[in-house]
């Protein structure tokens, strides 16, 4: 009889975890995507939020929803087949910890049938986009990734001051700034383009006002500056919509969150590369949404930090 050990009693364990963590996972999955199924029944006309995380879109997802519209909502980050499957992975791999399935992914999974079944939909989808300073985005995004990380493989940060947490954060850009540097077209090129047929460059934008609505054959879509919404945010969703707004809603902001001093302490602190600055910058997408006198301003207060 084969001698049974410690550890492969911790190997067996560990199997049938991920397989009943794996099940979980996919019965989940499946429940939530067959309830937002239930929404697109019928003629229901979803209204999609579709942009990269680390932008403020769950203000314009409450200020739609404070219409009151029974329209569904459907707010996504990922619809391209590869994107969606890569990020289910990920998710799969995190569940275990957090027992619950991403609204952003059960909601791009349900949609995604719907999208591949109509290559010309009979009506446009109504499509709200977002775009930001992306030195701020990826800012944004930096902070909560790395605090994570920081304080999992230094539980010693877990209660230490903000502005210590915030210099780790800082050191951790600097190191490797190269690397965080995600271009601002990638959504556009990987995302947008691919699901909604379209490219905004060719679609005339003006930085003075704000947005712009812009028809393509699958959808029409606002494309809106995180600058201006407490500004613009709602008459241009009405535009879109046809449905009265009142002003932006707050919500998700990085003032809002438990990481809000660090987050805080680091846009004080962190010092970014002229280098990083002009690839950020010179992107054709950032030059279409932002005049070259606001460039001129984001340059000097980065690089003048």
């Amino acid at each position: 009889m084969a001698r049974i050990t410690a550890a492969r009693v911790k190997r067996r364990a560990a199997t049938v975890l991920r397989t009943a963590t794996s099940r979980s996972f996919r019965t989940a999955t499946a429940a939530g995507v067959a309830q937002r199924r239930r929404q697109l029944r019928g003629d229901a006309r979803p209204i999609i939020v579709h942009q990269p995380g680390r932008v403020g879109s769950n203000s314009v997802v409450a200020t739609v929803r404070s219409t009151g519209t029974d329209r569904p909502v459907f707010h996504v980050h990922s619809l391209t087949s590869p994107a969606l499957e890569r990020a289910l992975d990920h998710e799969r791999e995190q569940y275990g910890s957090r027992r619950s399935v991403s609204s952003y992914l059960l909601n791009a999974a349900a949609l995604r049938p719907e999208l591949e079944r109509h290559e010309i939909p009979p009506r446009p989808y109504d499509v709200i986009t977002l775009v930001r300073d992306p030195v701020r985005r990826n800012l944004s995004a930096l902070v909560p990734v790395t605090i994570g990380k920081l304080r999992a493989r230094r539980p010693e940060l877990a209660d230490a001051p903000p502005e210590v947490i915030a210099d780790e954060i800082c050191a951790v850009f600097e190191a490797d700034w190269l690397q965080r540097a995600e271009p601002f077209e990638r959504f556009f090129t990987g995302e947008f383009i691919p699901v909604w047929g379209f490219d905004p460059l060719d679609h005339p934008f003006s930085p003075a006002d704000g947005y712009a609505i812009m028809s393509g054959a699958r959808a029409r879509t606002l494309v809106l500056r995180v600058e201006d919404l407490d500004r613009v945010a709602g008459p241009a969703i009405s535009e879109l919509v046809g449905l009265t707004t009142g002003p932006a809603e707050k919500a998700n902001r990085a003032a809002d969150k438990p990481y809000r001093d660090v987050h805080s302490a680091v846009i004080e602190r962190i010092r970014i590369p002229e280098a990083y600055i002009d690839r950020m910058y010179s992107s054709p997408y950032v030059r279409h949404f932002y005049a070259a006198a606001e460039l001129d301003e984001l340059r000097t207060r980065w690089l003048g930090q």
